[in-house]
C-alpha cells in the first residue's frame, strides 16, 4: 500500500464463500480508494472459503487473518483486527452485508470535517435478492452513546468511528 489508509474495514467471517465475495467486492468498488480490507477469517474448513481469500489477498490493501479454532464471538474477532487497524477510521462489515461503493468517501468525508464527531451511521437497506424487504433503517431516537452501546440502536455496518475511540 503506498499511502496510509484512511479507512480500515473489518470482515469477519466463516464457512460462506459466496456472501464473502460480495462483501469484499462491495469494498473493492469503493470510489474512496485509500482502505484496507482487514478479513477476519474464523476458522473456515471450506477450499472455496481459501479460494475467495486468494483471490483478495491479490490486492495490497487487503490482509486476512485467520482463527486456530472456531472463536464464534464477534467481539473477539472485531478485536483480534482492531489491533492491526491503520485507518484513521474504522468500519465494520459483516459477511453477508454489502458497502454502497459512496459509502467510506462520504462518512469519512464527514468525519473529516466534523472533529468535535467520535461517530457517523448511515441508512440501510435491507434486501433479499434484487427486492428491498425491509425498508429504510430510520434514526433511531434518543441516539447517544449510552442508548447505542446498551440497545444496539444502529447497525455496525452502518458506521464509521475514529479510530481513536476505538482504542
Amino acid at each position: 500500500m503506498d499511502r496510509e489508509p484512511i479507512v480500515s474495514i473489518i470482515v469477519t467471517s466463516h464457512n460462506r464463500p459466496e456472501l464473502l465475495k460480495e462483501a469484499i467486492d462491495s469494498i473493492f468498488n469503493q470510489t474512496l480508494k485509500e482502505w484496507e480490507l482487514i478479513v477476519i477469517d474464523d476458522f473456515s474448513t471450506g477450499f472455496d472459503v481459501m479460494k475467495v481469500l486468494h483471490e483478495a489477498k491479490k490486492d495490497s490493501r487487503v490482509r486476512i487473518f485467520r482463527t486456530n479454532y472456531d472463536v464464534d464471538n464477534i467481539a473477539v474477532l472485531w478485536n483480534l483486527a482492531l489491533d492491526r487497524a491503520k485507518g484513521r477510521y474504522i468500519s465494520f462489515l459483516d459477511d453477508d452485508n454489502l458497502k454502497r461503493p459512496s459509502f467510506c468517501k462520504e462518512l469519512s468525508k464527514y468525519l473529516d470535517s466534523h472533529a468535535e464527531v467520535e461517530a457517523v451511521a448511515c441508512f440501510n437497506e435491507y434486501m433479499q435478492g434484487d427486492r428491498l424487504t425491509g425498508g429504510i433503517f430510520d434514526s433511531p431516537k434518543n441516539a447517544n452513546k449510552y442508548n447505542i452501546l446498551k440497545n444496539n440502536q444502529i447497525d455496525s455496518g452502518c458506521m464509521m468511528i475514529r479510530r481513536t475511540v476505538v482504542e
